[in-house]
């Protein structure tokens, strides 16, 4: 059996003993078992259990390989419905796992299999969550039509399911879609709706997700100490709850802040707290923001050569990532770098592909800093024509 050390002999490095009983509990279903959806119902336990890190892909691949084995076979409709339910949920730990890695693309082929199943098989609420992954991953990538289209599609089932447990998450979403748009009014209408819903279940999680939004959405306005207020309430909760990668991250919304507060050093202090956070954890998704952000604090600071290296991190993480956004700005403040430098030819290479990527984005934002980085390289060429026009 190709997965047959997961069931003889697994590795429990670095799980605790509650943990390891799990895992043993679990296996005894299996081995225990002459039913094959019984088999296949305790290992989707077992992959469904983050806190088993690393073994839990695992035990979903083995899953993954074990239903589509039995799905081969001759089954009753009863037990056809299960195993299909069952590597719908397969389909989305890995889909969930490629995001987290940044392959997003990965993701959304992965994802599509499991809205298939569940469209098949009508189970609506598997359908919820699986619209509200492709949403998050599109949004990712810049499409904020797509992703803005698959939340509502979430949106109307949970309101035909009245599935108060998803309406908050789906809120905040459509919020951080709706402010990618640079529509801030709806943006905090449906940000201060999954606020209230936290709130009401006493959901610190949720709280503290609503909170972040809250915080960024004011950043957006100008509105720094409120946003600051937002982000520290939302840092204790983190820290609370002992989410190190959503800790990592907001010290990074921190340090943003106090760069537009012009305290550069104390934007260096939280954002050093960031990429410490940030390698321990390997966390490939936010770390070209960090990157950008350090660069921007390094040129704040008279340091160009630092903030050039922080910009080049960003334009490598951001083209593994696929985050077009981010990329497009890093090659924005390449190119402007360079301009300075008095390397006009290599700020033309970075500039036109911000140009061309902006033009890609639904972000008009972005656009706009590509031509005004067009400018600024024809105004150092000397030609006050063509900046000009593009002006």
């Amino acid at each position: 059996m190709k997965h047959k050390y997961l069931i003889a002999s697994p590795n429990f490095d670095g799980l605790d003993k509650k943990e390891v009983l799990f895992v043993e509990n679990c296996l005894d279903t299996y081995r225990n078992s002459s039913s094959k959806t019984e088999q296949a119902t305790a290992i989707d336990t077992l992959a469904e259990n983050k806190n088993l890190k690393g073994l839990q892909y695992d035990y979903n691949q083995w899953l993954l390989d074990f239903v589509l084995q039995v799905l081969a076979e001759n089954n009753t409709e009863e037990d056809e419905t299960h195993y299909l339910k069952i590597l719908a949920n397969c389909y989305n730990r890995l889909g969930g796992k490629y995001f987290y890695e940044g392959a997003y693309d990965k993701a959304l082929d992965i994802i599509y299999k499991s809205e298939k199943i569940h469209i098949k098989t009508k189970n609506k609420k598997g359908r919820l969550r699986v619209c509200r992954s492709i949403g998050s991953i599109y949004a990712m990538q810049g499409k904020t039509d797509l992703g803005l289209e698959f939340y509502e599609k979430a949106l109307t089932i949970a309101n035909e399911l009245q599935d108060e447990s998803e309406l908050g998450s789906i809120y905040k979403n459509l919020s951080i879609i709706h402010r990618y748009k640079g529509n801030m009014p709806q943006s905090l209408e449906y940000i201060f709706k999954s606020a209230k819903i936290a709130e009401l279940n006493k959901d610190e999680l949720d709280m503290a997700l609503a909170y972040d939004n809250i915080g960024i959405l004011l950043e957006k306005q100008k509105e720094f100490d409120e946003a600051l207020i937002y982000f520290l309430k939302t840092l204790k909760i983190y820290k609370k709850l002992k989410h190190k990668d959503r800790e990592a991250n907001l010290y990074k919304q921190i340090g943003r802040i106090y760069i537009e507060k012009n305290e550069n050093e104390t934007a260096l202090k939280y954002c050093k707290k960031s990429l410490k956070l940030h390698e321990q954890l390997n966390l490939p998704v936010h770390l070209s923001l960090l990157h950008i952000t350090l660069g921007t604090i390094y040129e704040n600071l008279s340091q160009p050569e630092l903030a050039l290296q922080y910009y080049h991190l960003t334009r490598k993480t951001a083209s593994k990532t696929k985050h077009k956004q981010i990329l497009s700005q890093a090659l924005v403040k390449i190119g402007l770098l360079e301009i300075n430098k008095g390397n006009t030819d290599e700020a033309n290479q970075y500039i036109d592909k911000a140009y061309l990527l902006a033009q890609e984005l639904d972000y008009p934002n972005e656009l706009e800093k590509a031509a005004a980085a067009k400018v600024a390289l024809a105004l150092a060429k000397g030609d006050y024509k063509i900046a000009k026009i593009r002006s």
